[in-house]
């Protein structure tokens, strides 16, 4: 036909990329086929279009695109001429016929649906309504999309677990006997020659059949290393056992695994196959429980500024900052972007731990953003942290000086100090380490300071408390506290101290600790009145009159 040229150029193109590089491709372009499908829900007819962007591994390869609330269908839509049309509000009540200027892929109430009953409905009500009437008319009905998928796991190298096989010319494949388990990779290897450098091992490759006797040779693949990590976990809880890979009984004991962090890029393959495994064991009888994490916790990633053409949407080397895009002339400006030796924006651990500190770096790194969320490396932000340990360290040690006379507002450093210690491990045990760090080196520092503006000045107070602050400093800056420790005199480490204890509020504590916030509020509220009063008099205030109600 007509349009067979243009179809072939177009499968020719994208005939050699992989599922991970189509949906990277910032160009989406495509063919129409001259032909139409019909909608089903509303009898329209919709232009059939080849595109690079499609990815055919995911349902049936074919898509239906819904421009108005998919960007990469927007974006292809613009291109093309496509009409595009709005059948899901951001907001109830949004006008339906506004100009579309790009998509919205939130969930939100239906629109323009052709259907009676079906405008207004939202979220999961308007996916059964959906599918309840494709399959009332026969015309579908819903599918379940699996996230697992086929995994090849040999690989032709040397490191890896070896695939305990035999290829015999007479019997076939022929699994290894179970009293030649395990099978262990051979030392006298050539890595120095091309090709799989298992192969190379003579004393590997080289057996006898267990079946017939006759000669036969090891497969000689091994297994991706992503397949032990599938449950390894497992084998920790009983790395000794020399009969098998683990004793149900002590896995039993041990699973499920209390506490697991990693990246999210392990939840395409690492995580869903840990999970996979533990189902298959449990479906074997090798195992009891269902899951092998009860908390998982994945961090985000550390980002770095780099340059972006916004024109392009594309972010390019660090090499070409200041100079106008290699490929459209557009000045450039700057975006976040995940560290990439590729782009330059990658940050030298040793370098900045030489330069600032590991606590410094640690202490950063904490307080910057919550564990799960993305964060931008800042050289100015690891600066100002190092400034804080520095302000903390000079006001302990000028503290540590003060004299052991009691006051009124001893009681209240206290109990703030209390319950400070609450929040902490309150906030360490939901690992929201930003909380902790917040609370550790800033809150009650901050508290110190407060203390000190009302009098406060006791010195054996202060040194019975730093004992348990430091604990509650040491996991973010371990070696500031150690340092702080040693000046003390206490004996041994602070790693090897016991927890600050998780006191409940003393009686009184809440009476005093509600004083003093009253005491805050009122001097919060007089530095505001100053304030208000000064720009009034465009000059300065030299005195405030309080009157409080009865």
């Amino acid at each position: 036909t007509e349009f067979e040229e243009d179809w072939r150029a177009l499968a020719e193109e994208v005939s050699g990329l992989s599922d991970k590089d189509i949906g990277q491709l910032k160009e989406k372009k495509g063919v129409f086929l001259g032909r139409y499908a019909v909608n089903p829900m509303n009898g329209e007819k919709v232009p059939i279009y080849a595109g690079n962007f499609v990815i055919a591994s995911y349902g049936t390869g074919s898509v239906m695109a819904v421009p108005g609330h998919d960007q990469r269908d927007f974006e292809f839509a613009k291109r093309y001429d496509i009409p595009i049309r709005r059948v899901l509000l951001r907001n109830e009540g949004d006008d339906v016929e506004a100009p579309i200027s790009g998509a919205f892929e939130g969930y939100g109430p239906m629109v323009n649906s052709q259907r009676e009953g079906f405008d207004g409905l939202a979220g999961d009500d308007a996916k059964r309504a959906v599918i309840d009437a494709l399959e009332a008319d026969g015309n579908g009905g819903s599918t379940i999309q699996f996230k697992i998928r086929d995994w090849l796991i040999s690989r032709q190298r040397y490191w890896g677990t070896p695939i305990p096989v035999i290829h015999c010319e007479k019997c076939g494949l022929v699994p290894l006997q179970e009293e030649d388990l395990p099978l262990l990779l051979p030392r006298d290897v050539e890595f120095t020659i091309e090709g799989n450098p298992l192969a190379s091992s003579e004393s590997f490759v080289n057996v006898d059949c267990p079946t017939c006797g006759s000669p036969a040779k090891r497969e000689t693949d091994t297994m991706d290393t992503f397949l032990d990590s599938s449950w390894y976990f497992l084998r920790y809880t009983d790395p000794d056992n020399a009969e098998a890979c683990f004793s149900r009984e002590v896995a039993d004991h041990w699973m499920n695994v209390d506490f697991y962090c990693g990246g999210i890029e392990h939840a395409q393959l690492h995580l869903i196959y840990a999970r996979f495994f533990t189902k298959a064991l449990r479906d074997l009888g090798l195992l009891s429980c269902d899951e092998p994490i009860k908390h998982l916790l994945c961090q985000g990633m550390v980002n770095k500024q780099a340059p972006y053409c916004a024109d392009c949407n594309l972010t390019l080397h660090v090499d070409e900052a200041g100079a106008p895009c290699k490929n459209c002339g557009a000045e450039l400006g700057e975006r976040s972007a995940k560290m990439s030796k590729s782009i330059g924006n990658t940050v030298s651990p040793s370098e900045m731990v030489e330069r600032f500190g590991a606590d410094t770096v640690r202490l950063f790194m904490l307080f910057s953003a919550r564990p799960t969320a993305g964060m931008d490396w800042s050289d100015v932000g690891v600066e100002a942290n190092r400034r804080v340990l520095n302000t903390l360290w000079g006001s302990i040690r000028d503290a540590l000086d003060w004299s052991d006379d009691e006051s009124e507002i001893d009681g209240w450093l206290d109990a703030k100090f209390r319950a400070r210690v609450r929040e902490w491990r309150e906030a360490m045990d939901g690992s929201e380490f930003r909380d902790a760090v917040l609370i550790s080196h800033y809150e009650v520092y901050g508290d110190l300071l407060w203390y000190q503006r009302r009098g406060g000045q006791n010195g054996t107070l202060l040194r019975t408390i730093l004992v348990d602050w430091l604990k509650i400093i040491h996991p973010a800056t371990p070696h500031f506290a150690e340092d702080i420790w040693q000046h003390l005199g206490q004996d041994g480490l602070v790693a090897a101290a016991r927890l600050a204890p998780r006191e409940e509020a003393h009686e009184g504590d809440s009476s005093v600790l509600a004083r003093e916030a009253f005491v805050q509020k009122v001097l919060d509220q007089s530095r505001q009145m100053k304030e208000l009063a000064e720009r009034h008099l465009e000059g300065p205030a030299t005195s405030v009159t309080i009157q409080c109600a009865e």
